[in-house]
């Protein structure tokens, strides 16, 4: 670990700039920091703490273990840009052509990992979100990963779509056509899609979507033969499901039973090959089956408040369906 320590305060030494740090507002993120990386990481303990007028640095330990991390706050996203690739560029420099580098999906506006410079398997990262940058050293890459996603989920970014948090955004919608009303967060969108389900055989998929900071849809279809008898609609039902987790190449986290106005239907869980997180309600109503489903971002080194959130959004609009007229 003395190679990381040496590499981490030369970076700090070279990289670091006279810039505001928001220095009321570093022991509160301190303490952020403390508090979910001891609830998901009780392993490591946050022992060294420095915040100044320039930079935050800390330190986590774990047995002989080490992750150090330096938070940096410019004046703009475009300063904090520039700290970002002239710091990447130092890094490149001083560990030469030896390792790998690569990114890591959905951290920061851009990112850059460097594995294997060292014989200990230890990893630096780097990443950019808003007007913040970030330079982190772990010992192995999946460390690196983990610690990098917490502060990343506290730290300012871009202000996500504030429809969903916004109670007055949630408006009835409502289809005659489609026979059901829900909540929007906003006006979706309509299309229709005439899938051929076998040589001869086709129905139109009717789709209202919506996509602010979570893709909020209704999609309906009705089969052109009878799905009266309950083994059959528990065949639909079932197949639907499978199919609808194969097709997108997801995870399958959670399926069951349910019921809506009496009518039978499936409620499935899915993680996405992105990360992100679908959840779906599955009804049929007579021949025509309803799938009413909310993809929210990845959860993945979210804080739990953040998660929570998530899966709020996602009840309000599942749960919101209705039917109308009688079929």
């Amino acid at each position: 670990m003395k190679k990381i320590s040496l590499l981490f305060a030369t970076a700090l030494l070279f990289g670091s700039y006279p810039l505001l740090l928001i220095a009321q507002d570093g022991p509160s993120l301190i303490e952020k920091l403390d508090r979910v990386t001891s609830e998901k990481e009780p392993q490591w303990k946050l022992d060294r703490k420095l915040p100044t007028d320039t930079l935050v640095v800390l330190r986590w330990s774990s047995g002989e273990e080490r992750v150090f991390m330096s938070i940096t706050l410019a004046g703009s996203p475009g300063k904090a840009k520039e700290i970002y690739h002239n710091s990447v560029a130092r890094m490149n420099d001083q560990l030469g052509s030896k390792g790998t580098r690569s990114t890591v999906p959905n951290l920061g506006a851009e990112n850059q990992l460097w594995t294997g410079h060292n014989d200990d398997g230890s990893t630096a990262m780097q990443f950019r979100q808003d007007k913040v940058h970030v330079l982190l050293f772990a010992p192995s890459e999946d460390v690196a990963k983990r610690f990098g996603r917490y502060v990343a989920d506290l730290l300012p970014g871009p202000k996500a779509p504030q429809a969903e948090s916004n109670a007055q955004a949630w408006k009835e919608y409502s289809s005659v056509e489609g026979g059901f009303s829900i909540l929007f967060p906003g006006t979706p969108s309509q299309e229709t899609q005439v899938i051929e389900a076998a040589p001869g055989v086709r129905f139109t998929l009717h789709i209202h979507k919506l996509t602010t900071l979570a893709e909020c849809s209704v999609m309906y279809a009705d089969y052109p033969i009878s799905v009266s008898d309950p083994a059959v609609a528990k065949s639909v039902l079932d197949n639907g499901a499978k199919g609808a987790v194969a097709a997108v190449n997801a995870e399958l986290l959670e399926l069951k039973e349910i019921t809506l106005y009496g009518h039978p239907g499936r409620y499935l869980k899915e993680r996405m090959p992105s990360g992100a997180i679908m959840r779906v309600n599955m009804v049929l109503v007579g021949q025509r089956l309803y799938q009413v489903a909310i993809t929210t971002p990845p959860e993945e080194g979210k804080a739990t408040e953040t998660v929570k959130t998530y899966e709020k959004m996602a009840d309000k609009f599942l749960s919101s369906l209705k039917l109308l007229g009688k079929r």
